[in-house]
């Protein structure tokens, strides 16, 4: 099935039209010649959306492939530091938070005497990106509420600038749940 047969399927489909609204309209033409390739009621005249995010998802498609995902990581030093590394995921949840604890704790499990052993310290490391800032002539209120920053580790529906320190305490909250003794280092 070629991309444009995805497209038409998806233009027609009743669950798009059920998230969207039955207002879709679609016209993707060449570059070089302007020529129609594709275009799904494209007479009608609609409120644009934005090109910024078509440009920004063919560049990560091309670069990074279809079957990419983001991930968030944990890696331990020899002093029982456990560092959060974040890997841009952001669908990073508190259900996902609680899974990756239970992961840790059982590869911890493995390796470390729980009951001798001092609380492990959990580090956020937001290395990743360079910190967040805003464009040149953004007002001040569009962050974080209008434009969310791009950062490593973003919690799902949490709409603070530092998100480290939510996801650093949740992660160090989850592993005790799971009876790992652990504290955050802010």
């Amino acid at each position: 099935m070629s991309w444009y047969d995805h497209l038409a399927r998806w233009c027609a489909d009743p669950a798009t039209q059920e998230v969207l609204g039955s207002g879709v309209s679609c016209h993707v033409c060449t570059t070089g010649s302007g020529d129609t390739v594709f275009a799904h009621d494209a007479a009608v005249p609609r409120r644009p959306g934005s090109l910024v995010k078509l440009v920004t998802a063919v560049a990560a498609l091309r670069s990074l492939g279809p079957a990419h995902t983001f991930g968030t990581d944990v890696c331990v030093d020899s002093r029982g530091t456990l560092y959060l590394r974040g890997g841009g995921d952001v669908e990073l949840t508190t259900t996902r938070l609680m899974q990756l604890a239970r992961d840790t704790a059982a590869a911890v499990a493995q390796t470390r005497p729980q009951t001798s052993s001092p609380p492990l310290r959990v580090v956020v490391d937001p290395s990743l990106f360079p910190p967040p800032t805003p464009a040149p002539g953004w007002r001040p209120d569009y962050y974080p509420l209008e434009v969310r920053p791009v950062v490593p580790l973003a919690l799902a529906d949490y709409f603070a600038l530092d998100v480290n320190e939510a996801v650093g305490e949740y992660f160090a909250a989850a592993l005790r749940e799971v009876d790992v003794a652990a504290e955050f280092s802010g």
